[in-house]
């Protein structure tokens, strides 16, 4: 497909006939001149409503970054000339592309030093603009946790510093953020002597106030605080405990009412054993209801994940989710993640095969069943694809990071959804260099537009966490399948232009009309497109002298452009318009012979067509 441009609903310009536009056509050189004048004249400073003026260096495809500057119809190629031409019908369609991820900032805490590892574990709220970092310092150190806000485009920092902590407690090895982004929870697994210990922050403004949760069953090296998360509102917690009897390790549920918090349940698989490492992973959905917890120790090291449904009060069923491949030290289940509601997941197995994998589940009812493997781009070796995975709310985009690809130098992977396939694009940062390891943690924005890499080894493990940005996901839909002119109509859709707003439609029919050519305008009334006016080119013959000096004749009859008439103001490369009327030259036919157009508006909007401007 190729777009062909846009125009403001405030200057809306009539778009000519011009020779059939390749299909493979993608960059504004490849278009026919006509067209780039076309494109360059209706960009001009007269018509503000415009999102941008089309330069050579446009690539105009249906592009999927955030740069599309404006609504589009989509042309399809025409069929090449009968005994005449062939009518052609453009399709109002919009595509699905996925976005690509654009590096918007850096985040580093204030003081940080060599080895803090910041980066280590990271969260964002469900609109991206709250980000919580763990810093896990290598050493007998203390851990940190820092929150960081945007206002704008700055990302403002402050840290979260718990009242109890001690070097060594591994406070920051895990964090979670509410939905809002106003709670936060830092895990400290090896505090409280050596329980392990979670600490929960409750944001009014610029200031945080501490809650701590107390594990009333927790004993020594239960490692309390691995893994943490938060439902939608913050009101429930889930805490993993991976060290709990002998490894074979548990989940607790917390709840909060009135500002206090109580332990409510435990998890537990069934048939668990020593070294499963039962809940080195947890996810919770929106609502609390459904947990998923990961247990990568289970038999050697395959690794299992159990998704855990509430079914009353203190009552939850569950489901062993495994991979069809998995294989010993896999590691499936040592990162997990959930949808908003809780019927879709993602697991990663990051030493599958030694180059590491992430699958996707889905719930049918009470059932899960697999629905997509995810595979690093090469399928590096020993990329540790996989350690680290995130979902957004909808369950359409995941985030996989792989820290170990190119000397340590770390990527990450984003999948997104769309009609029942996965696509794949690869991030990487910005003058990343080896042993950075981008990509050691991950966490995407429920509305899945924003991201966050935690890169501990950047600066000799300084560490550091970059925030990038995804192009809204516009999943284009067919409005109506043809525009069509009322009969036969040669040429019909030779070009086409859609306003800014959507709302109206100018189609080119370059053989309309005895060869001299036609613009029908289509208007939108709901979901309905109609015809509303048609205007017919005007002969040869009928043209000022002037324009002939204006553009230049060649002697085998073609227009090229020439210096420009003085009286008319240079737009674009083009002719001259006013504010209130609107002039452009108009080649085609197969001549190429131009035309120049006035349209004036009338009171109530709509335009007749003038004479000649001259």
């Amino acid at each position: 497909m190729v777009l062909v441009g846009a125009l403001s609903a405030a200057g809306l310009i009539a778009a000519w006939g011009v020779a059939p536009v390749r299909a493979q056509a993608q960059t504004f050189a490849e278009l026919p001149v006509a067209l780039q004048t076309a494109i360059l004249t209706t960009a001009g400073r007269d018509y503000p409503g415009f999102a941008r003026a089309a330069a050579p260096g446009d690539t105009f495809v249906s592009r999927g970054d955030s740069a599309a500057p404006f609504p589009v119809i989509a042309q399809p190629q025409i069929q090449q000339q009968q005994p005449y031409l062939q009518q052609q019908q453009p399709y109002l369609q919009q595509q699905h592309q996925e976005q690509p991820y654009t590096q918007q900032h850096q985040l580093v805490p204030t003081g940080g030093t060599a080895f803090d590892r910041f980066g280590y574990s990271v969260a964002l709220s469900a609109n991206g603009t709250v980000a919580l970092v763990g810093a896990l310092p290598v050493g007998p150190s203390k851990g940190s946790a820092y929150v960081f806000t945007r206002v704008g485009g700055t990302w403002m920092g402050s840290p979260l510093t718990p009242s109890l902590s001690n070097n060594n407690d591994g406070y920051g090895t895990s964090v979670a953020l509410s939905a809002a982004g106003d709670t936060a929870i830092v895990g400290a697994p090896r505090g409280a002597a050596v329980k392990g210990a979670a600490f929960v922050f409750i944001g009014v403004g610029n200031q945080w106030t501490q809650q701590q949760l107390n594990c009333d069953t927790c004993a020594n090296n239960d490692l309390f605080g691995s893994a943490v998360a938060l439902s939608a509102s913050g009101g429930i917690a889930l805490v993993g405990l991976p060290g709990y009897q002998g490894s074979k390790g548990t989940a607790v549920v917390f709840t909060r009412s009135a500002g206090h918090w109580s332990q409510q349940d435990g998890m537990e698989a069934t048939g668990g054993l020593a070294s499963d490492e039962f809940g080195k992973a947890v996810a919770l959905s929106s609502d609390g209801n459904t947990a998923l917890v990961g247990a990568g120790g289970v038999a050697g090291k395959t690794g299992a994940a159990y998704l855990f449904m509430r079914t009353g009060v203190r009552t939850w069923t569950q489901q062993k989710l495994t991979a069809a491949d998995g294989a010993a030290n896999g590691v499936f289940g040592c990162a997990v993640a959930i949808s908003g509601n809780g019927s879709t997941a993602v697991v990663g197995a990051s030493g599958l095969f030694n180059k590491g994998a992430a699958y996707v589940f889905g719930r049918n009812g009470s059932n899960w069943t697999p629905q997509q493997k995810f595979t690093s781009a090469g399928g590096n070796a020993y990329s540790l694809f996989g350690e680290s995975v995130s979902m957004s709310t909808d369950g359409t985009a995941v985030l996989v990071g792989a820290n170990d690809v190119a000397a340590s130098k770390g990527v990450a992977f984003g999948f997104t959804a769309s009609g029942g396939s996965w696509s794949q694009r690869q991030v990487t940062a910005a003058g990343g260099v080896n042993n950075d390891r981008f990509g050691a943690s991950v966490a995407i924005s429920g509305d899945g537009l924003t991201a966050l890499f935690g890169a501990v080894g950047v600066s000799n493990a300084k560490g550091a966490g970059f925030v990038f940005a995804r192009g809204a996901r516009a999943t284009w839909a067919q409005q109506q399948q043809q525009l069509g002119a009322v009969g036969f109509t040669p040429g019909f859709g030779s070009a086409a232009i859609v306003s800014a707003d959507g709302n109206t439609a100018f189609v080119g029919a370059s053989a309309d009309a005895g060869n001299r050519g036609a613009v029908y305008v289509f208007g939108r009334s709901g979901g309905t497109w109609n015809q509303l006016q048609q205007y017919p080119g005007i002969p040869a013959e009928r043209l000022p002298r002037w324009y002939d000096r204006a553009l230049g004749r060649r002697e085998h009859g073609d227009r090229k452009p020439a210096r420009p008439h003085p009286q008319r103001r240079e737009l674009g490369g083009a002719g001259a318009v006013s504010d209130d009327r609107a002039r452009r030259p108009l080649p085609h036919g197969p001549s190429g012979a131009g035309r120049d157009l006035a349209f004036g508006r009338r009171e109530h909007g709509s335009r007749r067509q003038g004479d000649p401007v001259g």
